[in-house]
């Protein structure tokens, strides 16, 4: 944003992306990209250098960002396996019918192979 003063003297701030050019018909015309026009005290050279200013401050304050990588949790591949049971299911609709979950722990993918069973609406499981 930059400051303007009206030629009443009052003042005002402006987006200072939204301006699309300034002229001097005598007096300072800031033109806006939705066409609106302001008649300004400042010169266009003032005017110029204030984009100038607030164009570097805006640049300058985000290199001062600093961006901080917090690691996530970290993530296992948990593999079903039929069970020996009927249904692992605890009552909160969560379970998978019919099968117990095992941590691979680096072991072959194919030990257990489950490309038999196809999951069902609701979370269980069909063979």
């Amino acid at each position: 944003m930059i400051t303007l003063t009206r030629l009443n003297g009052a003042t005002f701030a402006l987006n200072d992306q939204m301006v699309e050019r300034v002229e001097a018909n005598p007096d300072t015309v800031v033109v806006l990209a939705d066409g609106k026009k302001f008649i300004v005290a400042e010169s266009v050279d003032e005017v110029v250098e204030q984009i100038r200013q607030s164009r570097a401050d805006v640049s300058l304050r985000s290199s001062m960002i600093e961006v901080v990588e917090e690691p996530g949790p970290e993530l296992r591949l948990i593999k079903g396996r039929k069970s020996e049971s009927s249904s692992a299911d605890d009552g909160d609709g969560a379970g998978v019918e019919g099968f117990d979950a095992e941590a691979l722990d680096g072991r072959d993918i194919d030990d257990h192979r489950t490309d038999e069973y196809t999951a069902k609406e609701g979370g269980s499981w069909t063979q």
